[in-house]
């Protein structure tokens, strides 16, 4: 359960002070509580590492019963509830944890996510600002943050927090991706190249491969362009909705750069497909992930499903229920 990033909480000043005027057993049931709760936790994360929330949310239920204010559990529940997109117990979760620590910068990144889904641009800046105010050096909510300021057309704020990604972590595709498209709708075409093809070189992704396909449509170099927009396509994105957002439909998009596409390039973005989701910056819920990385996968195969209903077993070796 120890990461790099979220230690184990520890019992505060004012629980030892509360032990202090506790008789001993209830000292040591107390010690008991804390410990059962603090191991169905670390069941629980390992349940979510591996894809697992609804098994990972029983056991922070569990943990919670025991111990139902402890703002790391509601922090990691809430991020289970949101995997599996029930956006309001998310948001009960990681709000309930903030009125416990006001301080907890990881609830103000995964809240943040939330608000983003809902569409509530506005309440997740709130919630990225308080975050990096707290922890400036969170490099995945400087790039997801830019990419909203993006979405909300303040370019130059979203390529100053770009940049800002791009210093902590110069191996950031998705940035590079998103100040391609700032310094392109700015009017910098060459530098938006630039961040195109150095996303692609860190790590081929299907809006990298879009947003400098239609930059090469603008040059009239159809064969690199529709090389691009097939890689994007065959990675899974809608490249009409993409001409749609950025220019209303491919014909606009020849009125605008006064150029007739190939014919083959016109189908292509011309035929309805599936709508894609419209950020590319990183999620916090990254950091959890990687402070994990290390972790073998052959060891989650001997996790526990049943951890929340047979926690005493795994922590005491009672007989199974």
């Amino acid at each position: 359960m120890v990461t790099a990033t979220t230690p184990i909480p520890s019992l505060g000043s004012e629980s030892r002070m509360t032990l202090q005027f506790m008789p001993p057993v209830a000292v040591q049931s107390a010690i008991k509580s804390y410990s059962e709760a603090l191991a169905l936790t670390s069941i629980g994360i390992d349940h979510a590492l591996r894809g697992d929330h609804g098994n990972a949310i029983k056991n922070y239920d569990q943990a919670l019963k025991l111990d139902s204010r402890d703002p790391y559990v509601l922090l990691n529940r809430g991020a289970s509830h949101y995997a599996r997109g029930d956006n309001d117990s998310a948001e009960r979760d990681l709000g309930e944890a903030l009125e416990l620590d006001p301080g907890y910068v990881y609830a103000y990144g995964v809240r943040g996510e939330v608000f983003i889904r809902q569409g509530d641009f506005d309440r997740a800046l709130e919630d990225f600002d308080r975050a990096l105010q707290l922890d400036p050096g969170l490099e995945p909510l400087y790039a997801v943050r830019g990419s909203l300021y993006l979405e909300k057309g303040d370019l130059d704020r979203a390529i100053q927090d770009l940049d800002k990604a791009l210093t902590l972590d110069p191996n950031n595709a998705n940035a590079y991706n998103d100040r391609g498209v700032a310094y392109e709708r700015r009017g910098d075409p060459a530098r938006a190249m630039q961040d195109y093809d150095r996303a692609l070189s860190i790590r081929p992704n299907r809006a990298a491969y879009a947003n400098r396909g239609i930059a090469l449509l603008r040059l009239s170099q159809w064969d690199k362009a529709r090389s691009d927009l097939l890689s994007a396509r065959n990675m899974g994105l809608d490249i009409v909705s993409v001409f749609r957002a950025g220019h209303g439909s491919a014909a606009a998009f020849e009125e605008e750069h006064n150029l007739e596409l190939p014919q083959d390039i016109a189908d292509m973005t011309s035929i309805d497909e599936a709508p894609q989701a419209a950020f590319t910056g990183e999620s916090i819920l990254e950091i959890f992930r990687k402070s994990r990385e290390s972790f073998p996968d052959a060891a989650y195969d001997d996790l526990p499903s049943d951890g929340s209903k047979n926690y005493k077993h795994y922590l005491y070796g009672w007989p199974k229920e």
